[in-house]
């Protein structure tokens, strides 16, 4: 198994551009010294996620598409096609829409947290063998941020 250091979903992406509530934390996600990994949809799900919001901002159309650029030297994308009869099994489990649970199969497959802003699909692995795999980006962010804390100085 390959290590990573978790894998993230469009809409920890998405809210990076958007400028919403949650956008620092998606910022912060983004910006920390980890390997991100995702699978190959994550580009299709970024792009439907920004043309939503282009509809109302479409004067921002160009620097979506060069933030749709950019994702891949940020996030290694994995091919989805291994995923997919994971991803299904998920999906029928959690009854949840397929598309998200290709993240979670990643994370299962990876053995790394799934990130995300989801908050629909956290509550949906509560109390499931998925529920250790699913983390919101708060927590992650805050989880990660203290491990990166220097220890305090020992008293001689």
């Amino acid at each position: 198994m390959t290590q990573f250091g978790a894998v993230v979903d469009a809409s920890v992406v998405i809210a990076a551009f958007v400028g919403e509530a949650q956008t620092p934390v998606a910022e912060r996600i983004l910006a920390l010294e980890l390997d991100l990994v995702a699978p190959d949809l994550l580009l299709p799900e970024i792009a439907n996620g920004l043309w939503r919001y282009l509809r109302h901002a479409p004067d921002l159309v160009a620097r979506a598409a060069e933030f749709l650029e950019r994702v891949p030297s940020r996030i290694r994308l994995m091919p989805s096609a291994p995923l997919a009869s994971a991803a299904l099994e998920i999906a029928c489990a959690l009854d949840h829409p397929a598309y998200d649970t290709f993240y979670v199969a990643q994370a299962r497959r990876e053995g790394v947290p799934l990130v995300t802003l989801d908050q629909r699909l956290q509550r949906k692995v509560q109390g499931t063998a998925y529920a250790g795999l699913v983390v919101s980006a708060e927590r992650f962010a805050k989880a990660y941020s203290a491990l990166r804390r220097p220890l305090p100085k020992r008293r001689a």
